[in-house]
C-alpha cells in the first residue's frame, strides 16, 4: 500500500517510492538530503501536533514539516 511519510507510525520503516514536490527548489533539496526512490526511511520522532517530524534516511536524521513531507510517497518494504 502506497502512502506518504506523514502516515508512518513511529519506528515504522518504509521504502521511498517517489518524491514529487511542487516547488522545484525544495524537490532538489529533498533529493540532496537523501529522500530518493528506493531509499529506506523511518519516522523516529514527532513533536506536539506532529509538525515537524524527524525521519532517518541514509544514516541521517532529518526534520521535515508536514507541508514538505506530504510529497514523499512510501510503501512497506518487501518481506
Amino acid at each position: 500500500m502506497i502512502k506518504t511519510i506523514l502516515e508512518l507510525d513511529l519506528q515504522e520503516v518504509a521504502v521511498i517510492t517517489g518524491v514529487r514536490h511542487t516547488d522545484e527548489g525544495m524537490q532538489r533539496r529533498l533529493l540532496d538530503l537523501g529522500f530518493c526512490e528506493g531509499a529506506p526511511v523511518m519516522k523516529v520522532l514527532t513533536t506536539r501536533g506532529a509538525n515537524p517530524a524527524a525521519y532517518k534516511v541514509r544514516g541521517s536524521v532529518i526534520a521535515l514539516r508536514s507541508c514538505d513531507a506530504q510529497y514523499i510517497s512510501v510503501e512497506a518494504p518487501p518481506i
